[in-house]
């Protein structure tokens, strides 16, 4: 199914009121605007929706005449008119459109083929937009969010982001929304020195930095590479106007897993040269757990707890207000494990210990399973 106005991604539900208890399942996708199967010229604005050529075609085109049998009797007769917009029945009908808890109505107004490979449909999209920039004619707004939920690979991110400089040399500006879905992108396909680039040179790329999209920042980058990026995305939260890690719990979570981590590198971190030994991190964590364990206990549970169906942290698909809740749970848990590594042990920081394990029963929801377990064996 394809839709105009509205950005819709993932799997949707249909239920079409074309025939009773009909519904259809399918991906929502994009099409350019115009001339429609139903013989309607669409624009931008307008809420429409295009079935399936299977289920376009399965409601025939009915012309219903009144016949002359006798001059003194008539009746109506009606014939099938295939491909005549005018006398198609499934034109112009209202379907429901269910997604994520929330129903739109729109109207049938055309046909669709198949769906365009992602890829395919992501390089029509860039074309639209590299030729809109170089010709510096309007280019719809809506075009960078379906660049970045198309693109697949950091490369092709890496080529959306090269032209923002293009659309702030024509005096276009981007809102947060972009923002926190270019980071949300950037880090779902592990290109997070790329969000840290592009946030970095404001003047440059112009996109805005918000509370989220800093957030988003700093996830990207707090486990996968060098914890100096992580510092440099958590300074940037500040410069932004907003609290730092000294004042952000799921900031000051995140760094301090990302320090721990430094001593236990990854894999992807020793390519990015973080196997040297460096005193810094352990100067920088010395002062960080405090911060964490004062931000901790001084903020109210209900503030940052996530909601009882977020176990199994499936961060991809919370609510983007939500995630930072289920990283502040994420980054707690893994910070306690990080404690028990023999390379942290050596430290000596046996005394964080306890309140790292208070912190931990605050803010993360524990798994109903693993509860009623605890209260059979008592």
């Amino acid at each position: 199914m394809f839709f105009s106005r509205r950005i819709v991604t993932g799997f949707l539900i249909t239920a079409v009121a074309l025939v009773k208890a009909q519904s259809e399942s399918g991906q929502a996708t994009y099409f350019e605007v115009g001339l429609g199967a139903c013989g309607v010229n669409n624009v931008d604005t307008d809420h429409i929706v295009a079935v399936s050529e299977a289920l376009f075609d399965s409601f025939p085109c009915v012309v219903t005449a009144i016949v002359n049998i006798t001059p003194s009797n008539s009746a109506m007769h009606s014939e099938l008119s295939p491909g005549n917009p005018n006398t198609d029945t499934v034109c112009n009908r209202v379907i429901t459109i269910s997604y994520g808890g929330i129903t739109q109505q729109a109207t049938v107004t055309d046909r669709c083929g198949l769906v365009k490979p992602r890829s395919e449909r992501f390089e029509t999209v860039f074309k639209y937009l590299d030729d809109g920039l170089t010709a510096q004619r309007d280019v719809r707004k809506t075009t960078w969010m379906k660049l970045f939920q198309l693109a697949e690979t950091p490369a092709q991110m890496e080529r959306v982001a090269a032209t923002f400089p293009r659309w702030r040399a024509m005096r276009k500006s981007f809102d947060e929304a972009d923002a926190e879905l270019f980071a949300r992108r950037c880090d779902e396909l592990n290109c997070g020195p790329l969000a840290l680039t592009v946030f970095s040179d404001h003047p440059k790329h112009g996109l805005p930095l918000s509370h989220l999209a800093g957030l988003q920042l700093v996830h990207s980058l707090h486990l996968r590479h060098p914890v100096a990026s992580t510092v440099t995305a958590s300074a940037l939260l500040k410069t932004s106007g907003f609290h730092g890690p000294e004042g952000d719990l799921p900031a000051c979570a995140m760094l301090v897993s990302a320090t721990l981590e430094s001593f236990n590198p990854s894999d992807a971190q020793i390519a990015d040269g973080e196997a040297i030994p460096d005193p810094r991190p352990a100067q920088l964590l010395r002062s960080l757990l405090p911060v964490l364990k004062h931000l901790s206990s001084s903020t109210p549970a209900s503030l940052y707890r996530p909601p009882p169906s977020a176990p199994a942290y499936q961060h991809l698909r919370a609510r983007f207000s939500e995630k930072p809740k289920i990283w502040l749970a994420e980054s707690l848990t893994k910070i306690q494990s990080q404690l028990e590594s023999p390379e942290v042990k050596a430290l000596r920081l046996g005394e964080h210990a306890k309140w790292v394990g208070d912190a931990v029963a605050k803010f993360v929801p524990q798994d109903p399973a693993v509860k009623s377990v605890e209260a059979g064996a008592q």
